[in-house]
């Protein structure tokens, strides 16, 4: 399983560089079937990013302590609903989970872009596969969560007593998402801004993304103060 983890993560960084190049280069030589070929690439990203969170998920439920990253966030003992938690508890489970959020973003991002987009669409595409391909690039070299221990301990190490609050199903990972979803507006608009596209093109869309990203910021960083509140006793200046 964590084979087809770590292929899934190569695929995704391959795939989110064709996308770059297909789309740049595509614009460049006018083949409308290149530009398209890289906009079904950047969509492939997303499972392929799915694939070894699901994976990651599954290791965690039966307890594959041969892994690092499970080995140092749950236990035997940890009540099954936070594996959830586990999931995001560290370095490289959240740095998965940001991809598999940015990827499903921008998928729905390069689909859903107004008609207004067509010229633009293209270095949109490549802007977020960009970022993609940076996660990807970093799953790979830096914060690989299906690095093994060399042995198989008989039990893991247990998740962080402060991450036990119910504020933690969603302060994580709405904030992860808000913090990463802002590369949404952001491609919307330099993409407009190198097609030469003029404000009306970009502005009304960028401000609507700019806004739900925004609000799930938000409320990520609420829920936060509720669990900083709680938990650490920070002061009700929160």
């Amino acid at each position: 399983m964590t084979e087809l983890g770590t292929a899934s993560i190569f695929l995704g960084l391959a795939f989110a560089l064709y996308a770059v190049v297909g789309s740049v280069v595509g614009v460049w030589r006018g083949s409308r079937e290149l530009v398209v070929s890289a906009r079904r690439a950047a969509y492939l990203t997303l499972p392929l990013a799915v694939i070894p969170a699901a994976v990651l998920v599954t290791a965690f439920i039966t307890h594959d302590f041969s892994l690092a990253y499970v080995y140092g966030h749950s236990d035997r003992v940890m009540d099954r609903a936070f594996v959830w938690v586990a999931f995001y508890a560290g370095n490289e489970g959240s740095l998965l989970f940001i991809t598999v959020v940015l990827t499903g973003m921008a998928a729905a991002a390069i689909r859903f872009s107004p008609r207004s987009f067509t010229r633009s669409q293209p270095y949109t595409t490549a802007i977020l596969m960009t970022v993609a391909a940076f996660f990807f690039l970093v799953l790979i070299f830096w914060a690989n969560p299906f690095e093994l221990l060399g042995f198989v301990p008989a039990d893991g190490l247990g998740l962080n007593p402060l991450l036990t609050h119910p504020g933690m199903f969603f302060h994580p990972p709405l904030q992860m998402a808000g913090l990463v979803g802002i590369a949404i507006p952001f491609a919307y608009l330099t993409g407009s801004l190198i097609s030469g596209g003029t404000t009306d093109e970009w502005l009304d869309h960028t401000r609507v993304s700019s806004i739900v990203v925004w609000a799930v910021l938000g409320v990520g960083i609420l829920l936060g103060a509720w669990w900083a509140y709680t938990i650490l006793g920070w002061g009700g200046y929160w």
